[in-house]
């Protein structure tokens, strides 16, 4: 029997029938020796269940299913909580049901936590990778365990992936549940984390992050992430309000909330100047007239009207001559 801590695994999983195995692949192929993977199915409308199901068949000493009561779709937030619920490890982690783990990930970061027992959690780097698990340029993940106020990055900007931290049971059962009425409800838990614990970093890319048509966030319009992040920053000030974040961090959310409309205008300008540069102007300027309702002061700059009007003219010149020229 190994003397190694636990460490439990949780994979929310929806629909992912297609990437499910690859990602209970690389939790069974840790190098860590003591793992437990709760699979939690989410209402899948594929195959997800029933491979999840073969694996715990196939794996009963590492691999437990379950479901919500009468396979009920719940969200992802709700399902986040309930796998915890089911672990008993000292560490846990969440893995979605489409990303991969490094052979070496559990193992890195139990040994950095057990050599650092005043952290809360340690979190790392993730690789893009497509459809097909190939890498794609860039990578996702930055340290601010060192900045001057970690917190407060952490409220300007998810800096963290999800899938890359490694956190103590009982921090995880002080910061409480996901917020089931946020989509960046990730976000959210990580604030209430750092405002709690401090914690550590590990400078490698020890997860693959699949990069595809239906990630919940990625491949969201940009106007609605803004809605997201506006309700995401309602909810913080509620926090203010409710004593959970400190007083003094009121200021930061309400100018974030104030950068809103310019964030979302900032966004629409340069889909209009990628629209021009296709020769789209109808879309090109649809983006345009919206950036403007969103935040005419944003756009109104000499700058950008200059470039509406020098890419709108390079529009009009045939590609051949383009090229020719």
């Amino acid at each position: 029997m190994s003397t190694a801590p636990l460490v439990s695994i949780c994979v929310p999983s929806y629909n992912h029938a297609q990437y499910l195995p690859a990602t209970l692949d690389s939790a069974l192929a840790q190098t860590y020796p003591n793992v437990e993977i709760i699979v939690l199915d989410d209402g899948s409308t594929d195959d997800s269940l029933k491979i999840a199901r073969e694996y715990e068949t196939k794996f009963p000493d590492k691999i437990k299913v379950y479901t919500h009561a009468g396979g009920a779709n719940r969200g992802i937030s709700r399902t986040v909580n309930a796998a915890f619920a089911y672990s008993k490890g000292k560490y846990w982690m969440g893995l979605p049901s489409d990303d991969i783990l490094y052979p070496d990930k559990i193992e890195k970061q139990v040994a950095f936590l057990e050599k650092n027992p005043a952290l809360g959690f340690v979190y790392c780097c993730v690789d893009y990778i497509d459809s097909d698990g190939k890498p794609v340029s860039g990578r996702f993940g930055k340290d601010i365990t060192a900045d001057e106020d970690p917190l407060k990055s952490m409220i300007l900007e998810n800096f963290i992936p999800g899938m890359a931290i490694l956190a103590r049971r009982e921090a995880i059962e002080r910061v409480g549940e996901h917020d089931a009425d946020l989509i960046y409800s990730d976000w959210d838990f990580w604030v209430r984390l750092f405002s709690m614990y401090r914690g550590g970093f590990i400078p490698e890319s020890l997860i693959g992050y699949r990069v595809h048509d239906y990630n919940t966030s990625v491949a969201a319009p940009r106007s609605t992430q803004v809605g997201h992040t506006r309700e995401f920053y309602l909810k913080l000030l509620q926090r203010v309000d409710d004593g959970l974040i400190d007083e003094s961090y009121r200021e930061t959310v309400e100018e974030q909330i104030a950068n809103l409309p310019a964030r979302e205008a900032s966004w629409l300008m340069i889909d209009c100047y990628d629209a021009l540069d296709a020769k789209r102007r109808r879309a090109a300027y649809q983006k345009l007239k919206y950036a403007l309702r969103v935040s005419p002061r944003f756009v109104l700059t000499w700058q950008r009207v200059g470039l509406v009007l020098k890419k709108t003219l390079l529009s009009f010149i045939p590609d051949s001559k383009m090229k020719h020229n």
